[in-house]
């Protein structure tokens, strides 16, 4: 008995009905059994109807005019007429951006592969994540569809839209943050507050505290505004003035600053929050991002805290930074002054995961080795990453930016200058 027609052995079908061809080397009466069920006579095309999805078998085997019987012989494949389900894993959705590039990471209920568009564009096969560069400042709209291996394609497309905005310049001679616009507002009442701070109720609103202890958020919705937070005696702990890991946590209007300097304490650590008009100084990293949907703005970090010997970095000196990005994705600094880091003013790693879209402009920024100094740290090239419209100071060596090639090659990096003179920054590559 042979096979001659119909699906191929593993194959994947997108229909319930099918047709196998069949013949046999001398005249024969021929019997077929589907699946689990019993044989029955057929002839040489048999048709099934009505297939149930998941895996069928045909079995088949031939008796000559001697009652001889043959070998079985059968044919496997699976039926499969569902359309898979699409998702967004990450990227941005409703929100409003200056990045010119966006990565999105997709996600289908079963295996296959996607077709996508940008607004009106022709639909084309994609993979994730999807990246696209060189958008148009105004509303854009990303639809994807999941297609299986039996072709079955969402008729549903995941579809997510946000908004490119033209990004806002900071101006030689503007008002860039300082000691006059951040921190805690001149004539506000502060009450002291002995001991660490762990907020756990959500909602909770701290406001005009000067707090002598550590603040940990553990509570979504969280607001600080109007305070003093220093800290106490990290020992040998690693510490920060404030951490926080819960979602629209916004620490505004305050100051952080350590009133035990020490390479065991950073100034604001952790995701998920936006910070805004603080002033923060004398700690070793002044802020300190690994996760997603974070925010700094309007911001005056400065005079970090170098130490000739950190432990954390194998006893050699500290690697302080203004602000360090170990990963997350839809991270937005801008509008900021950082100043007074050893290592660099801005720092991304991907140390503690992927980074993608992440947004750095209409900063002021100075000093480090170089002041904005990105690395991949073999976790591949940084999605959606945009480093424009920011004025930039002297470094150590004389570097206001680098990054990697391969980074490069897909990053927004434009309209940088240095501050004292309005001329296009240096770009270095460092691979």
């Amino acid at each position: 008995v042979t096979l001659v027609s119909g699906p191929q052995q593993g194959s994947t079908l997108a229909g319930s009905t099918t047709s196998v061809g069949v013949s046999t080397d001398e005249p024969a009466s021929l019997e077929c059994r589907l699946d689990a069920g019993g044989w029955a006579a057929c002839g040489t095309t048999v048709t099934l109807d009505a297939l149930a999805d998941g895996a069928h078998t045909l079995s088949l085997r031939a008796t000559d005019s001697a009652g001889n019987v043959s070998a079985v012989v059968s044919r496997s494949w699976t039926v499969d007429t569902l359309a898979p389900q699409t998702t967004f894993s990450s990227g941005a959705t409703g929100e409003s951006t200056t990045s010119t590039s966006a990565t999105f990471s997709l996600s289908a209920s079963e295996n296959g592969t996607f077709t996508c568009r940008l607004d009106a564009a022709a639909w084309t096969p994609c993979t994730s994540p999807v990246t696209y560069t060189g958008l148009t400042v105004g509303t854009h709209t990303v639809q994807v569809a999941a297609v299986d291996a039996a072709g079955n394609t969402d008729s549903t497309p995941a579809t997510t839209t946000w908004t490119v905005t033209a990004p806002i310049v900071p101006a030689a001679g503007s008002a860039r943050p300082d000691a006059s616009n951040t921190g805690v507002p001149v004539g506000t009442a502060l009450t002291r507050y002995d001991g660490d701070l762990t907020i756990t109720t959500p909602g909770t609103i701290i406001d005009s505290l000067d707090i002598h202890g550590f603040v940990t958020i553990k509570a979504n919705n969280v607001t600080i505004r109007r305070s003093v937070i220093r800290g106490g005696n990290a020992g040998t702990v690693y510490r920060s003035l404030v951490s926080s890991t819960y979602p629209g946590a916004i620490i505004e209007d305050s100051e952080l600053t350590p009133n035990f300097p020490s390479v065991y304490i950073d100034g604001l650590k952790g995701y998920g929050f936006t910070a805004r008009r603080l002033n923060i100084h004398d700690a070793t990293d002044n802020a300190l991002i690994w996760g997603d949907n974070t925010v700094i703005e309007n911001s005056w970090l400065h005079d970090n805290r170098h130490w000739a010997v950190d432990p954390n970095q194998g006893g050699g000196p500290s690697h302080d930074d203004s602000i360090q990005v170990q990963g997350g994705t839809n991270i937005r600094i801008t509008g900021n002054t950082t100043t007074g880091a050893y290592n660099a003013a801005l720092q991304v790693t991907q140390d503690y995961s992927l980074t993608a879209n992440l947004t750095y402009t209409g900063n002021w920024a100075a000093d480090g080795g170089c002041t904005t100094n990105i690395a991949e740290k073999g976790k591949g090239a940084i999605q959606g990453l945009t480093i424009s419209n920011n004025r930039y100071g002297t470094s150590r060596l004389d570097c206001p930016i680098i990054l990697p090639t391969t980074t490069l090659a897909i990053a927004t990096a434009d309209r940088n200058v240095y501050d004292d003179n309005g001329l296009p920054a240096r770009i270095r590559t460092n691979d």
